[in-house]
């Protein structure tokens, strides 16, 4: 998919910086959005190859935007990032 389109979804700017910049550096072009609202505009209007949606978002959760993606274009992959640990640990 080098050279593809992907959309990176969080309500994080300077994450949203950093993946941008690694995936662009790997010859992807990237399009970014803060927003639900930014996000699904992007899905309706721009040809994407992969969409990466951060799992909380301000309105609504990423996996309700990928739902939209998927009714609107069912053949995108989509990858839903989260910064929430579900495991526990005994490392300190």
């Amino acid at each position: 998919m080098a050279g593809g389109r992907i959309l990176v979804v969080d309500d994080d700017s300077n994450l949203i910086e950093l993946v941008k910049m690694r995936l662009e550096a790997a010859g992807y072009e990237v399009n970014t959005a803060l927003t639900e609202e930014e996000a699904a505009h992007a899905i309706r209007t721009k040809p994407l190859d992969l969409c990466l949606f951060d799992l909380m978002l301000t309105n609504r959760d990423g996996i309700a935007l990928m739902q939209e993606l998927h009714a609107l274009v069912p053949d995108v992959p989509a990858i839903i990032l989260t910064r929430i640990c579900c495991c526990k640990s005994n490392a300190r």
